[in-house]
């Protein structure tokens, strides 16, 4: 799947509903997160300004598929009018719209089309420009390497041990991070010591957090969710609005 459409917005389903985009769980490098999120929220932003480019998929699920079941250029995809269109080409067309109507917004906005324009680039023209930027390349560079080198054939153990420490949420043992490009502004903050127990102050994770804290010391059960914070005795907390960081 790309993204999951069940109805459950984790918030008040009258003013919130919820995209929950699921085909990039599994990225590790900084950089990719970046663009991930910063890309999509571009296209939303170009959504609601009902400024998308007209570009319709034939089946936006099998493109997914045959895209990423391909190393080498070209990606072509189908098109709804049953035509086929090079899925770099498509992405440039977003990424221009982005940039006529966004450009120059805000400093995060420029970084994130810098970085997509570098991406589209890489990928017509010589994809090891981005190793330690994108996933796929920089993974599918250190387990050829490595097969390479040790002579083994693609099914091998000793790849499928690679590809597990290349995900390991360990920084200390995660090879995709070993391999990271951190010269860019999405590498900020990586090493903050706050982040690790002191949440965002102006969401609902600081409510929920201090919460937790407060149950920690019990020796009660309880349940806690995006939404929902319930003790033993049957007391039951909601945090309707995402953005609520008042205390309760």
């Amino acid at each position: 799947a790309i993204i999951n459409t069940r109805d459950e917005p984790l918030a008040d389903p009258r003013l919130y509903r919820r995209l929950h985009l699921l085909h990039g769980d599994t990225n590790v490098l900084p950089s990719a997160l970046y663009l991930k999120i910063g890309a999509t929220r571009l296209v939303l932003d170009l959504l609601e300004a009902d400024d998308l480019p007209p570009i319709i998929l034939a089946d936006a699920v099998d493109a997914l598929r045959s895209v990423s079941r391909n190393v080498n250029a070209p990606w072509r995809v189908k098109l709804q009018d049953e035509t086929e269109a090079d899925a770099v080409e498509l992405l440039s067309r977003f990424r221009e719209r982005a940039v006529a109507r966004f450009a120059g917004r805000d400093h995060e906005t420029d970084v994130i089309l810098a970085l997509w324009a570098r991406v589209e680039q890489g990928l017509t023209s010589d994809v090891s420009q981005l190793v330690g930027v994108v996933d796929w390349v920089t993974k599918y560079h250190l387990l050829d390497t490595f097969r390479r080198q040790e002579n083994l054939p693609w099914d091998h153990a000793w790849l499928e041990a690679q590809d597990l420490e290349y995900h390991h949420i360990d920084p200390d043992r995660s090879l995709g991070l070993a391999m990271a490009d951190l010269s860019g502004p999405w590498a900020i903050g990586l090493e903050d010591p706050l982040a690790m127990t002191e949440p965002p102050k102006d969401t609902r994770a600081a409510v929920r957090t201090r919460l937790m804290r407060e149950i920690a010391g019990r020796s009660e059960a309880y349940e806690i969710d995006w939404h929902r914070v319930e003790t033993g005795s049957g007391d039951s907390i909601l945090l309707l609005d995402p953005f609520q960081h008042h205390p309760i």
